[in-house]
């Protein structure tokens, strides 16, 4: 809803010209996860997916923020599409380093990551928002938090850049699971 209201106080835009941006993101999405993720996938590999989904949602976001006409959006809505393979490069990449017996640990730590970012992120990005938009700011920047979200996905994307996605290895908590069954029968 932080679009909404930039894209209100930047271009006057309403809900309903919000809304075909929307639906131009939903489709487009659709399409992309069910046909080209699939196709692209065994070529590239789930980390090339990730810092692609990275780079778009970057490039999104700077377009936003940095928005000079109200055409820009629309635009900017064709990198959206692509944002869409972040997560489930994610989760692959995740799944695909964790043993087996720690799945669920692994799925269940980056669904509670995420759920706190979904809660802190409109504490921070609110007030910047409205602070930006208003005529107190610092500066004419409207999209500025948007930018701001931008440089965390550059950092997240020179993470991701790092990853060396692989088999799982043998932990230690699998072989000291091992190690322990034996103890616990023979107590």
């Amino acid at each position: 809803m932080l679009l909404y209201y930039y894209l209100k106080a930047a271009f006057g835009f309403n809900k309903n010209q919000l809304s075909e941006i929307l639906l131009l993101v939903g489709v487009g999405s659709i399409v992309t996860q069910m046909l080209v993720l699939p196709l692209i996938n065994p070529l590239v590999g789930e980390k090339v997916i990730l810092c692609i989904g990275l780079l778009a949602s970057i490039a999104y976001a700077l377009f936003n923020g940095l928005a000079w006409a109200a055409w820009v959006p629309y635009m900017s809505a064709t990198f959206k599409v692509v944002v869409v393979f972040v997560s489930p490069a994610t989760y692959a990449i995740i799944s695909r380093a964790s043993s087996s017996k720690n799945q669920g640990k692994a799925q269940g730590f980056v669904a509670g990551v995420e759920s706190i970012a979904s809660l802190l992120s409109p504490l921070v990005m609110s007030p910047l928002t409205s602070w930006f938009i208003s005529s107190s700011a610092p500066f004419n920047c409207k999209g500025f938090s948007i930018v701001c979200a931008s440089v965390c996905m550059m950092i997240s994307l020179c993470y991701a850049c790092l990853l060396k996605p692989g088999v799982p290895s043998t932990s230690s908590s699998d072989s000291e699971d091992d190690i322990e069954a034996p103890l616990l029968s023979e107590s």
